[in-house]
């Protein structure tokens, strides 16, 4: 708890730690519990219960500071309250002012910060103007920066017209520390562990000067309150930076793990994306006739050649060239004419609410300079129309390798911490890439590298040296040889429900109405109540509505002539000839009409077959079943859309390459149960997965890229697996037991040299 200076000395008003005075003595224990009685218990413990709330809470300093005052102000009796920051070498400033609600003012109107009155029993001729600035005055900057070390207290003082006047130039033997107001002032510190100072500043009646100590302890007291809100705002900040650094650390280890550009990129975007937690971070690299688009977060794959990666294409060009960052926050105005239009044009069709692309540097000129121009450089140099990037700095003619591209959809800003944990992270991502662009560009690096392993062989010039050789060789063969290993089959494949079936046309027509969309739930059929499944489309047939009309006019023609030969027999008087003419026809007719209604149920068929149902219960994951099937002519077994039971059981379907399968056999014949497979999927690229062989095709079958392969079935857990995408790719290898490590190696090798051998 902070302490007080006790007056020890003859002062006539009875402040203690007047300015100009001596401090003495310290706050008696039990003195805090008087003041309490005094001034109301149960008030003071609500104050710093609510400032205890204040302590705890997120707020941000500004906010902290008007809530703080608002409920000092007011317990305390004060009229005025004002927060002060202080810095080296600079005036105090300003930061929040509350007025009490007494004579008609508010913390939400109050009055200006200079009105102050004049000290009780001054003449007119003393009197300091109501207008001037406390703020300006060099007495009241002269306190607020002695309360910056410790509390204290300016009762007001007579001072001479000639040093109250508010000159510039300060009088003779300095300015006087004396409050030339009509009011109590008083001043207590907080403690925020930065850079700049900052002093609370009560503003009280003069009346209240004989319990000016009292308030000033109290003051303190909830000053020393205030501070523990910066204490643990610090706290939080130094928790998150160590989390960062550990994640930072384990970053830079992965960036740098492998000397290959497509590793380092997708590991600089994904990774990165992690740690800042934006929407979207790609990665472009410069090639020779421009910049590529080499990796987006979260995308495997990606169109190079659709309208926004080409628009985001030119916009790092133009960027890049100017060779230095680019910020946009929803204003434009500031950039240059040509970065303004593409930049609208990129935000209008991606619809980017925040923008940053930074240039990504060669390694060399990266350790060689501390910094080049950063992010917050952006501002000043696009904001003036610069085209060209501080040439003293060392960049002006250092061509960039990328631009790391840093995009929001939700947030209309990129904030300070994110730009400067992006700095951070293109540091490492550009020495990392740099390092594997150079290493890729090697003119015939895989020959240099075995000419690398085999220089000994030129080097060598005496038989000892072949001997040790030729012992290294045998080692080498002995490790090959004997060193245990698990021989591992690749296969590409895709993710699919087990339960799925495709909806097929039963008859020809037109496609009339589709009563589904994608990603609907439909009903199956019950085959206890006989009720089918959801309605999925209408179809129309013009042919066989055309056929049901002629046999329905037909078979009501027949109907007449029969039910009139029918009357014929009957009342008429015939001949045996007539009658047994008219018996003849009534049996024909007869015959007609059962051949006529078995057309019609066939027709009836046919139109029940127009009505395409569900066949199971599932989802549609058909996309846009509107636009693929509506007013589309179809024909009897063409697939119109596909039903699958999502929330069920999944399964990797395998395409194994024909020339790999006898691995797969003879393992799975060997073993005691299902070939452990592992799998990685292209929508979640970060995790492996690993499932069980259940079943292989016996025929073999053609590629749609060419080759042929065999089908497998591979069963795994659905419920770890998150992206659960219908056609998602995959890609997996099926563990095919222990072998040699040189086989693993090599088996591909000797493959290929016995059909070489066999052709011979």
């Amino acid at each position: 708890m902070q302490t007080v200076s006790s007056p020890a000395y003859s002062n006539p008003t009875g402040y203690p730690n007047c300015p100009g005075h001596p401090v003495a003595g310290r706050m008696e224990p039990g003195a805090l519990r008087n003041d309490r009685r005094e001034l109301g218990t149960e008030q003071l413990r609500g104050l710093a219960d609510q400032i205890g709330q204040l302590v705890r809470s997120d707020l941000r300093p500004e906010e902290f500071y008007a809530e703080f005052l608002k409920r000092v102000v007011p317990a305390l009796g004060a009229d005025r309250g004002i927060i002060w920051t202080v810095q080296k070498a600079e005036p105090p400033r300003l930061v929040t002012e509350v007025q009490s609600g007494r004579d008609g003012l508010s913390a939400e109107n109050p009055p200006p910060a200079s009105s102050f009155q004049p000290t009780r029993g001054q003449g007119a001729e003393s009197a300091i103007s109501c207008q001037v600035d406390w703020a300006c005055q060099a007495w009241h900057q002269e306190l607020v920066r002695r309360a910056t070390a410790t509390p204290l207290a300016a009762p007001p003082q007579r001072v001479e017209p000639a040093t109250a006047a508010g000159s510039d130039t300060p009088p003779a033997g300095g300015w006087p520390s004396k409050n030339p107001t009509g009011w109590l002032l008083l001043f207590a510190p907080i403690v925020t562990e930065a850079e700049q100072a900052v002093v609370v500043e009560l503003v009280l009646s003069a009346s209240c000067g004989l319990a000016a100590p009292r308030y000033l302890r109290l003051l303190a007291q909830m000053a020393e309150l205030a501070s523990r809100y910066f204490r643990r705002r610090r706290l939080q900040q130094l928790q998150e930076e160590v989390v960062f650094w550990r994640q930072l650390e384990q970053f830079a280890q992965q960036v740098h793990a492998r000397l290959e550009v497509a590793w380092a990129a997708y590991t600089l975007v994904n990774e990165g994306r992690r740690l800042l937690g934006c929407d979207r971070l790609s990665l472009l690299i410069k090639e020779a006739k421009g910049y590529r688009v080499a990796a987006i977060s979260g995308s495997a794959d990606f169109d190079p050649r659709s309208p926004a990666l080409r628009l985001l294409r030119r916009l790092t060009q133009v960027v890049l060239d100017a060779h230095v960052p680019l910020y946009y926050d929803g204003n434009s105005d500031s950039l240059p004419p040509q970065v303004q239009s593409l930049v609208e044009n990129y935000v209008d069709l991606t619809h980017t609410k925040a923008l940053l692309i930074l240039p990504l540097w060669p390694s060399e000129k990266v350790l060689s300079q501390s910094t080049g121009p950063g992010v917050g450089e952006e501002e000043q140099s696009m904001a003036a129309g610069s085209a060209e990037p501080d040439v003293a700095a060392g960049w002006g003619k250092v061509q960039p390798i990328g631009a790391l591209v840093l995009e929001q959809y939700q947030a209309a800003e990129i904030s300070a911490p994110m730009r400067q944990r992006l700095e951070l992270l293109a540091q490492h991502g550009q020495i990392a890439l740099s390092h594997a662009l150079r290493y890729e560009g090697i003119f015939l690096r895989r020959v240099w590298e075995a000419l690398g392993r085999q220089g000994w062989v030129v080097w060598s010039r005496s038989w000892p040296k072949w001997a040790w050789v030729a012992v290294g060789g045998l080692i080498l063969t002995g490790l090959l040889i004997w060193t245990p290993a698990r021989l591992e089959i690749e296969a590409t494949g895709t993710l699919e429900p087990v339960v799925r079936q495709d909806v097929f046309a039963g008859i020809d027509g037109r496609v009339e109405k589709v009563l589904v969309c994608h990603g609907d739930q439909v009903e199956g059929p019950e085959p206890t109540t006989g009720r089918p499944g959801t309605l999925l489309c209408m179809l129309r047939n013009y042919e066989l509505e055309e056929e049901f009309a002629r046999i329905t006019g037909e078979r009501a023609t027949l109907e007449e002539r029969l039910a009139a030969v029918s009357r014929a027999l009957l009342e008429r008087q015939l001949g045996p000839v007539e009658s047994d003419r008219l018996s003849a026809e009534q049996a024909a007719l007869r015959q007609r009409l059962q051949s006529l209604e078995a057309q019609l149920a066939v027709c009836r068929r046919k139109q029940e077959q127009l009505y395409i149902y569900s066949p199971i219960a599932g989802q549609v994951i058909t996309w846009d079943v509107a636009g693929l099937l509506q007013h589309r002519p179809v024909q009897r077994g063409d697939r119109l859309l596909r039903i699958a039971k999502t929330d069920g059981p999944w399964q990797v379907e395998l395409q194994v390459p024909e020339d790999r399968i006898g691995h797969v056999l003879r393992a799975k014949y060997q073993a005691d149960g299902p070939l452990r497979v592992r799998f990685l999927l292209a929508a979640d690229p970060t995790v492996s997965y690993e499932g069980q062989l259940v079943e292989l095709d016996s025929t073999a079958q053609e590629r749609p890229g060419g080759g042929r392969s065999i089908l497998a079935k591979v069963q795994i857990e659905a419920s770890q697996i998150h992206a659960l995408v219908p056609g998602s790719q995959v890609r997996a290898r099926v563990d095919c037991g222990r072998c040699s490590l040189g086989y693993r190696w090599f088996h591909d090798l000797g493959a290929w040299l016995r059909r070489v051998w066999f052709q011979w």
